[in-house]
C-alpha cells in the first residue's frame, strides 16, 4: 500500500510539472481590442490655377486713314489699300502760272504724293518701340535730286499732331500711350519731288517749274527729258513698308 501511494504521489508531481510547462509555453491569454474606425472624408488639398491671358501685340490699318469699314472682320482695314497707297508724280491740282506751254494732258492725274495709313497697336504696353520703314526701289533713288528722299511721319490719331515728340523716328511706349495717340497713330509715307525743281527758294510741281519761265527749245527738251526719265523709271515701280514691333 505504501509503495503505491508513493506512485501515485510522484503521477500527480509530474502532472503538475507538465501543466506548469504547457502554461508558461502558450502564454497568458489576452482580450484582442480591434476597433476599425469608421471611413473619413478630410478635405485637405486645394489646387492654384492661372488664368492664361494672350497679350500679344496686333496691328490693324486703316489706309488712306479715312474709316474704312473693316469688311472681313478680322481687324485689318485693307479695302482701299490699293489706292491710298499709291504714289502719283502728277499735275498739281490747283494753281495758275505765267505760261501754260507745258500743259497736262487729260489721263494725267493729280499728284498724290503722301500715303496715310492710321494704325492701331493692340496691347501696346508690352512693346519696347515702334518703327515703319520705308524702303524705295533702285529705279527711284537713281533719279538723284529729280525726286524728294522718301520720310515717314507720326502724327496723333486725328492727324493733327507730331507723335513722334523726341525726333527719334520711332514711336516709343510712353508715345503710343500719350493723349491723343493711344496706340492709335497715323503714319505718313511721304515721296515728292526733288531739289531739281527749287523755284523761288521753294521746290513745286514741274507745271510751275516749267510754266513761270519763258519758252525756249532748251528749255521744252529739258522738259521732255527730265519727265521722261521720271515716267520710265517709276511707272509700274512699287515700294515696300515694314510695320515693326520691338
Amino acid at each position: 500500500m505504501k509503495t503505491t501511494k508513493r506512485k501515485f504521489s510522484l503521477g500527480v508531481k509530474i502532472a503538475s510539472i507538465l501543466s506548469c510547462v504547457a502554461v508558461l509555453s502558450v502564454g497568458f491569454a489576452s482580450w484582442l481590442i480591434v476597433n476599425v474606425p469608421t471611413e473619413t472624408n478630410d478635405t485637405i488639398g486645394s489646387f492654384e490655377v492661372y488664368e492664361v491671358v494672350d497679350n500679344s501685340v496686333t496691328l490693324s490699318y486703316d489706309w488712306g486713314a479715312d474709316g474704312a469699314a473693316d469688311k472681313d472682320g478680322e481687324g485689318n482695314y485693307t479695302d482701299d489699300a490699293t489706292t491710298a497707297a499709291k504714289i502719283i508724280f502728277g499735275k498739281p491740282a490747283s494753281g495758275s502760272a505765267t505760261n501754260s506751254w507745258l500743259t497736262a494732258g487729260a489721263d494725267v492725274q493729280n499728284e498724290q504724293l503722301v500715303s496715310k495709313v492710321k494704325v492701331t497697336v493692340g496691347n501696346y504696353a508690352n512693346l519696347t518701340d515702334f518703327t515703319v520703314t520705308l524702303a524705295a526701289p533702285t529705279a527711284y533713288t537713281d533719279l538723284g535730286n529729280k525726286v524728294a528722299t522718301p520720310a515717314v511721319r507720326y502724327l496723333n490719331a486725328a492727324g493733327t499732331a507730331d507723335a513722334d515728340t523726341d525726333g527719334d523716328g520711332k514711336l516709343s511706349k510712353t508715345e503710343l500711350d500719350a493723349d491723343g495717340v493711344k496706340g492709335t497713330v497715323v503714319v505718313e509715307l511721304v515721296f515728292g519731288w526733288g531739289a531739281y525743281f527749287t523755284q523761288g527758294g521753294d521746290i513745286v510741281n514741274p507745271f510751275f517749274f516749267y510754266n513761270n519761265q519763258t519758252y525756249s527749245a532748251a528749255l521744252a527738251a529739258d522738259a521732255s527729258a527730265t519727265l521722261g526719265a521720271i515716267r520710265t523709271a517709276l511707272n509700274g515701280q512699287t515700294y515696300s513698308v515694314t510695320f515693326a514691333c520691338n
